[in-house]
């Protein structure tokens, strides 16, 4: 967790220069999360929480930005906005499946998951009970894609980049995941990278 910590200190040095110190930009953690906190999004899941995904929520809580969601930030809510996330009144009901996240961080207004137009809806039970997606963050555009960060029942962590323009590619990365085949690699290593990325796509926005 060590290298996540200097990457985020990295990411908000650029940020506090970029923005003349204004808060806008910056990356916050969150409230480590408590041992009831990750019980209860446990039982959400219906799914075993990876020991990595454990270390990271009760080092950071989480990962967002405090003002900026359209570019080059992170939506990786904490255990206990997760735990909520079912609260809000008229919104399907969802236990953090890939397809549901997607859905929701959408406001349920992709119609490419629409039972009968790319997937049964057998497929998309079977995506969203065998992948759990923590949040997402996005890059060098503006609200039209975004990299989901998910993890299999074996601890392996992946991640899904949705494009609202190019759902053919988006296609395909699922099909494989229903076969269980997809690129593993640690948390570790996926917010490393995207640290960076974001980072650097500040700079390349805003010098």
């Amino acid at each position: 967790m060590a290298t996540i910590e200097s990457k985020i200190e990295e990411y908000n040095a650029t940020a506090n220069e970029l923005f003349d110190g204004a808060d806008y930009a910056l990356l916050a953690t969150i409230e480590p999360a408590t041992d009831a906190d990750l019980q209860q999004l446990k039982h959400l899941m219906n799914f075993e929480l990876p020991d990595e995904l454990i270390q990271f929520y009760k080092t950071f809580g989480g990962l967002e930005n405090i003002g900026n969601s359209e570019s080059y930030c992170f939506s990786i809510s904490e255990p206990k906005k997760l735990i909520t996330i079912n609260d809000y009144q008229g919104s399907p009901k969802i236990a953090l499946g890939l397809i549901e996240m997607i859905q929701y961080s959408w406001p349920f207004d992709r119609w490419e998951f629409d039972e009968g137009e790319n997937f049964t809806a057998e497929q998309i039970n079977q995506l969203n009970a065998n992948y759990k997606c923590i949040g997402w963050y996005r890059d060098d555009t503006i609200l039209e894609t975004a990299y989901y960060i998910f993890f299999d029942q074996h601890g392996n962590f992946g991640e899904l980049y949705y494009d609202q323009d190019t759902f053919h590619e988006t296609f395909k990365v699922l099909k494989k995941l229903l076969a269980n085949d997809f690129e593993k690699t640690t948390l570790e290593s996926i917010l490393v990278k995207a640290l960076e990325q974001t980072k650097n796509t500040m700079i390349e926005w805003n010098e």
